[in-house]
């Protein structure tokens, strides 16, 4: 390092003066310093280009011992009044916690849905995916950087793909959760799946994303047919009975009622004079 100016200081903690003579690998992480070595031959390589690379440098700024920099390498060798590489540096550390952050948290949640036993995507509003997770995967049978950024269409056969679709421009235009049943194949078999889709808001309340949880309920559905057809055969069969037994009431009734008046004739003498054996016996009929 032959030259650095006051502002390294407010970036990295260093006065300009210290770093003077002393080698710049001596301020980078020890596991970083190839990466800057690689950089630094490539821009020796290729006067006037720009090369970027972001390392672990030491760093005492906000009393961080190691901070993430980003390095600007140009190489001005052959420039006159320069004939040096010019470094720019900027401190990017809080950048790179808040992306190590955000990393850790996505892959908390798709761990947390991978282990989830229905099949859970998020899409952006015009349709492309954006995370699925592991059950996704199995009904699609892709893998997933088949699946991340493409559409309904690009994944499943046009007649579901556009029911799919029409679903999700309901919800995008309504602005609320909505439920659906949907049939898709899997594995050559159609399977239904309940499907509870709801809208994502930016911090403007506009749908930026919607995300859907769908719950396989082919068993559920089959059950509930048996049922229908079980039902619809007890009450067939009910019906038979019915007409079965109001037959042979008929059946029974009009002989018995032949005998009936038969008797009252009889007993009534209108048949002729009875002694009293038979009258005894009229009247038992």
């Amino acid at each position: 390092i032959i030259y650095a100016s006051n502002s390294l200081e407010r970036i990295a903690g260093f006065n300009a003066t210290d770093v003077i003579g002393k080698d710049l690998c001596d301020y980078i992480y020890k596991e970083d310093v190839q990466i800057i070595e690689h950089i630094f031959a490539e821009s020796l390589e290729n006067p006037s280009v720009e090369y970027f690379a972001e390392a672990r440098a030491i760093g005492r700024r906000e009393n961080i011992e190691i901070g993430y920099f980003e390095f600007v390498f140009y190489n001005q060798l052959y420039t006159p009044g320069i004939e040096g590489v010019i470094l720019t540096l900027r401190n990017v550390t809080e950048r790179k916690i808040a992306e190590t952050a955000l990393r850790e948290n996505e892959e908390m949640l798709q761990q947390i849905i991978d282990n989830s036993p229905t099949v859970v995507y998020l899409k952006d509003i015009n349709g492309n995916y954006m995370l699925v997770n592991q059950k996704f995967i199995e009904l699609s049978n892709l893998s997933k950087d088949k699946i991340l950024g493409r559409n309904n269409y690009d994944i499943f056969p046009e007649e579901i793909a556009a029911k799919m679709t029409e679903n999700d421009l309901d919800v995008i235009n309504s602005g609320i959760s909505k439920r659906y049943e949907e049939d898709i194949h899997v594995n050559g078999r159609l399977h239904t799946y309940l499907s509870i889709r709801f809208p994502l808001f930016d911090k403007n309340n506009k749908v930026y994303s919607i995300c859907s949880i769908s719950t396989d309920i082919s068993t559920r559905k089959k059950m509930e047919k048996q049922l229908r057809i079980s039902q619809k055969k007890a009450e067939a069969a009910s019906k038979l009975k019915s007409e079965f037994l109001a037959n042979v009431s008929h059946e029974l009734r009009t002989p018995l009622n032949a005998l009936i008046n038969f008797s009252r004739a009889i007993a009534e003498e209108i048949v002729g004079e009875l002694n009293e054996e038979q009258k005894d016996l009229a009247q038992r009929l």
